[in-house]
């Protein structure tokens, strides 16, 4: 039996909300620390960030990498899917007032980089929560804006197609889980 990992803080960040494990690596996770929305853009930044944890054999849990927002980019709110290679996607989420659309972030945490993959034709808070497809080698990111679940390659973290949800009754996707 393993005995129960110390507590593991991450020291400024808030609001961290959703972890992904990597799907190459399986003792490595990401967590995404959206940070507080309700502040100033400079606070938010300081508070936000994502975490790379790794569980060691003998069970204990460390962070061993860590990646910042890029203001410039977009600070992730949510949709935290592992790539693999420590890169991780997430959604920057847009706004209504003033209008601003979502915005898929590939980001580096060996690296600590981030730059934006795609973004929604107009709509905020259409990207949602996604999962990682091991077989296929892709990422699986809803999207309500098209209704329709996009496939990001793994290796490039670029569009490689849709599958249209058509004939559905009721909302379009909003989050996707493995099987």
């Amino acid at each position: 039996t393993r005995t129960p990992s110390a507590p593991v803080t991450f020291g400024a960040l808030q609001n961290c909300l959703s972890a992904s494990v990597d799907p190459v690596v399986p003792s490595r996770a990401y967590v995404l620390c959206a940070g507080l929305l309700y502040t100033t853009e400079a606070e938010r930044l300081a508070s936000a960030g994502i975490v790379e944890l790794t569980l060691s054999d003998d069970g204990s849990l460390a962070i061993t990498g860590m990646a910042t927002p890029d203001a410039a980019v977009g600070v992730p709110s949510n949709g935290l899917v592992a790539l693999g290679d420590r890169r991780v996607l997430a959604v920057a989420a847009g706004s209504v007032l003033p209008s601003a659309p979502d915005r898929l972030l590939e980001i580096d945490v060996a690296a600590g980089t981030s730059r934006e993959v795609l973004r929604t034709r107009a709509g905020a808070f259409v990207l949602g929560e996604g999962t990682f497809d091991r077989r296929n080698g892709v990422a699986l990111v809803p999207d309500a804006e098209t209704s329709a679940i996009l496939r990001i390659d793994a290796a490039t973290a670029t569009l490689v197609g849709s599958i249209a949800i058509e004939g559905c009754v009721g909302l379009p996707p909003r989050e996707i889980g493995p099987l």
